[in-house]
């Protein structure tokens, strides 16, 4: 994911949907919860955007990246 330097560094991606790549997120006690928690959100929000208000707190800042949905058919 290239956040290496960025540590520690989640992404969230799904065909037809947003992909966001955080990175910078603080290790702490809970936040793996909230990464679970986060991937929830994404797998429920039907174009997959996660609005910062909804996200739990340790994801409401950190954003690498927000890329748009890709508009090629993916490959079987």
């Amino acid at each position: 994911m290239s956040g290496c330097s960025r540590a520690c560094t989640v992404a969230f991606q799904a065909p037809g949907k947003h992909s966001y790549l955080f990175g910078d997120l603080t290790p702490v006690a809970g936040l793996a919860e909230q990464v679970l928690a986060c991937a929830r959100l994404h797998a429920d929000a039907p174009d997959g955007t996660l609005a910062r208000g909804e996200r739990p707190e340790g994801l409401r800042n950190g954003i690498l990246a927000k890329l748009p949905p890709t508009l090629a058919p993916s490959l079987p």
